[in-house]
């Protein structure tokens, strides 16, 4: 497994990461890193009730689609998550769904984010 700085997993982490998980005529391993940052790269996620939230977000969201969200490190402008997806489900959809879905909620929420970002948060 690659070393990255800011990702230090656990050895359950490490296990998590490397199984093998099955559906109906399948079995797969497909885990992806997905980092996005907001528009501008503003600094709108050093907020500590905006970071909770977004976790929230993204843990909901995550599992309302069976998706298995491996880590999550929201700084403050940028997110890496590390995401388990079945082979059916596009990367594009699983970024689509959950910037759409946290980009919404969060500006619904926090109306500050608004005027900060303008049109979209991502």
């Amino acid at each position: 497994m690659a070393s990255y700085p800011h990702f230090r997993p656990t050895e359950e982490l490490r296990k998590e990461l490397n199984t093998i998980r099955s559906g109906q005529h399948v079995k797969y391993n497909i885990n992806y890193h997905i980092v996005w940052i907001p528009k501008y790269r503003k600094k709108v996620l050093g907020n500590l009730e905006v970071k909770k939230s977004l976790i929230g977000i993204l843990n909901n969201e995550s599992e309302q689609h069976n998706w298995r969200v491996l880590a999550l490190e929201v700084m403050s402008d940028h997110i890496h998550l590390f995401v388990s997806v079945p082979p059916s489900v596009a990367v594009a959809n699983v970024v689509n769904q959950l910037k759409g879905a946290s980009s919404r909620k969060l500006r619904l929420a926090f109306p500050f984010l608004k005027q900060s970002v303008r049109k979209s948060l991502w």
